[in-house]
């Protein structure tokens, strides 16, 4: 059996943006998650993982206006219900067998915190 990759979990997920869809949203999705599991913290540091590794991403996904900056990426995920985001990929994780420490992402300020669930 062969396992879905991480685009696939995100794929369908439900874009809440009505308008100025400038950057795809698993794109997004895939610069953040990877990004904050290397470590970055804040949306700054998510937009310089993005820069830093764009052509990597590119072997994945379109990114036709390039890395989205990291008010794009903050203002995108505040809208995205985080109980979606969580179920697919808790999903993937499992299925991938990794074993991870809870993060989320307070929504009030939009910062990844480390605290438990």
């Amino acid at each position: 059996m062969t396992s879905k990759n991480i685009i696939e979990y995100f794929r369908d997920m439900p874009d809440p943006r009505e308008d100025n869809r400038r950057h795809m949203l698993i794109g997004i999705i895939l610069i953040v998650i990877c990004a904050s599991l290397c470590g970055a913290t804040t949306w700054d540091n998510i937009e310089a993982f993005g820069k830093a590794k764009e052509l990597w991403f590119r072997r994945y996904i379109t990114l036709p206006h390039g890395i989205p900056s990291h008010d794009t990426m903050a203002r995108v995920f505040s809208k995205l219900v985080p109980e979606q985001i969580n179920r697919r990929f808790t999903a993937w994780a499992n299925k991938a067998g990794l074993i991870l420490g809870q993060h989320r992402v307070d929504e009030k300020s939009n910062e990844i915190n480390e605290d438990k669930w």
